[in-house]
């Protein structure tokens, strides 16, 4: 089988989505919500963003440091790229990870798995709320 891309909302598609999403807010876990909402902020793998732990995030300097061995490319086998990966977060990126802090703040992971705070949130939470109605 040959790899191809995800599917990925287009422009005319963006205004109806941001509707949906607003409406099913409500019957949404807060970190969902949240995750999805920094996803259309931020611009990182889903991966990257629910396994992020808080001491990647400086919410005073308002920025982000990944890793670089959490980036795709830092995990290839030959040449991996080894720069890390800065992210300046926007004031509304900030705002929800601020909101975000008061819920999961005192754990390891901003998306900690609602069974096992030890380890990071399922890919397919945000993939179910997602494609839920």
């Amino acid at each position: 089988m040959k790899a191809g891309h995800f599917a990925a909302i287009t422009p005319d598609e963006l205004p109806a989505f941001l509707a949906a999403m607003d409406k099913n807010d409500a019957r949404l876990f807060m970190p969902t919500r949240i995750a999805i909402r920094l996803m259309l902020l931020v611009f990182v793998r889903t991966s990257e963003l629910i396994e992020t732990p808080w001491s990647e995030i400086d919410l005073e300097k308002g920025e982000w440091i990944i890793p670089w061995h959490r980036m795709k490319r830092g995990k290839l086998a030959v040449n991996p790229d080894t720069t890390d990966h800065h992210v300046c977060l926007s004031r509304q990126a900030l705002d929800l990870l601020r909101e975000l802090h008061t819920l999961t703040g005192s754990g390891k992971y901003l998306f900690p798995n609602q069974r096992d705070h030890e380890k990071p949130m399922s890919n397919g939470a945000i993939l179910m709320a997602l494609i839920c109605d």
